[in-house]
């Protein structure tokens, strides 16, 4: 068998294609749905605001900083 073959045939057992049954009565099988694998956990922002004015700057990731254009210092989320 070519590689080429092998490798095709490798790649369809990966990734089977839906097969529809027919129950006994003639009737399409009717299965659940799939589940979604779950999500990877999000990651939480938490809003910057500036130390000196209180101005919200941006939502950001835990320990990020961020630039207050008005008070010119940088504030960050801890």
């Amino acid at each position: 068998m070519k590689t080429e073959q092998k490798q095709l045939d490798l790649f369809s057992q990966a990734h089977p294609a839906k097969i529809r049954t027919v129950g006994p009565a003639g009737e399409p099988d009717v299965s659940p749905p799939e589940m979604p694998e779950p999500a990877a956990a999000r990651p939480r922002l938490s809003p910057i605001h500036c130390s000196r004015c209180g101005e919200w700057l941006c939502d950001a990731l835990e320990g990020a900083r961020s630039y207050c254009p008005r008070c010119r210092i940088w504030s960050g989320n801890c």
